[in-house]
């Protein structure tokens, strides 16, 4: 991991011509999406030698970080965008292996892009993430069995890479104790001081996060960490649920029967066994007369058999987490 592989991933965002696609309502056509990524090939290109070299956020502890952070994280917007118009394409032409490849890149960006920052990185980051996960998750049932299983355990490596919340938090409060000590002092809200009224968005996107910033505001400062914790692990779920569900459809297909357990999946049809962050225990797995029942009860651990529901729904303890009940990650 590099801050340099950083920098080239930044660059290449924005080397990006033709952006203002983007700020369009209207989705746009599959042939001005190709025409985009013709103009944009090489950018593209360098984007994918810098996600192979690593990358590492180069957080700067002064003030100045979080302007020019907030440029780079729009020309990263840009980037992830480029990409998924790469995917869309693909799933337009019925190319399940290239939404895949693609779907691993977009998740490898989102990776690259929390390593080494601040929880504004992060945030972003897990914003990445969800552009790729729908994709995938259709594409499976498209998938041979061989390629079940490379998704799955390419699923489990970028899992292991990614850098946990608690090192980000850590960092993160340690730059607010250096770079704003009498902020880090006090005990107001962490927000406390923003003039929300003065933020002029400038798109739909920046819209959003305003609006999560002032919903934000209205919550105590320890609920507020829980809210960004319990975000991540919802993406940390949703990863680990769609590689147990693709190395299930590898083992059914190769076995003609779903697996009496989950540890039967090791070694042949995944490389570990991955578990429920969220629960912090094993996922929950059913082998039934018709198939089977996979899911997280969410952090209350009360166990609904199966029944997903919305994520408000979950984290009271009302409903399971399912990979289907997900919705966009």
């Amino acid at each position: 991991m590099s801050v340099e592989g950083y920098a080239r991933l930044v660059a290449a965002g924005q080397a990006l011509t033709g952006t203002e696609m983007f700020e369009n309502r209207e989705s746009p056509t599959p042939e001005r999406m190709a025409e985009f990524l013709e103009a944009n090939r090489a950018a593209l290109e360098n984007a994918r030698q810098a996600l192979a070299a690593g990358c590492r956020v180069p957080v700067v502890y002064d003030s100045s970080y979080s302007t020019a952070q907030s440029d780079n994280l729009q020309a990263l917007r840009n980037l992830v965008r480029t990409f998924a118009c790469e995917l869309l394409l693909a799933k337009q032409r019925g190319d399940h292996w290239r939404v895949v490849q693609i779907g691993l890149e977009i998740f490898q960006m989102g990776n690259a892009g929390r390593s080494g920052g601040l929880l504004i990185d992060m945030l972003s980051a897990l914003a990445v993430e969800s552009m790729s996960f729908p994709a995938l998750r259709s594409v499976r049932e498209h998938l041979t069995p061989t390629e079940s299983r490379k998704l799955a355990n390419s699923l489990l490596e970028l899992d292991e890479a990614r850098e946990p919340f608690e090192d980000i938090k850590r960092r993160d409060q340690h730059w607010e104790q250096v770079v704003y000590p009498e902020r880090a002092q006090a005990t107001g809200h962490p927000l406390e001081g923003i003039d929300f009224d003065a933020i002029q968005p400038k798109n739909d996107e920046e819209r959003q996060m305003l609006q999560m910033a002032r919903a934000a505001m209205a919550m105590p400062p320890e609920q507020l960490d829980l809210m960004q914790q319990l975000s991540d692990l919802r993406h940390l779920v949703a990863w680990r649920l769609l590689a147990l569900e693709l190395g299930i459809q590898a083992f059914h297909a190769d076995r003609g029967t779903y697996p009496d357990r989950l540890e039967d999946l090791v070694p042949e049809f995944l490389t570990r066994l991955p578990t429920d962050p969220l629960a912090d225990q094993s996922f929950c797995y059913q082998k039934t007369d018709d198939g089977y029942r996979l899911y997280s009860p969410g952090p209350t651990r009360q166990d609904h058999g199966g029944q997903g529901g919305g994520w408000f729904d979950v984290i009271s303890g009302n409903a399971d987490l399912t990979l289907e009940s997900l919705g966009t990650c």
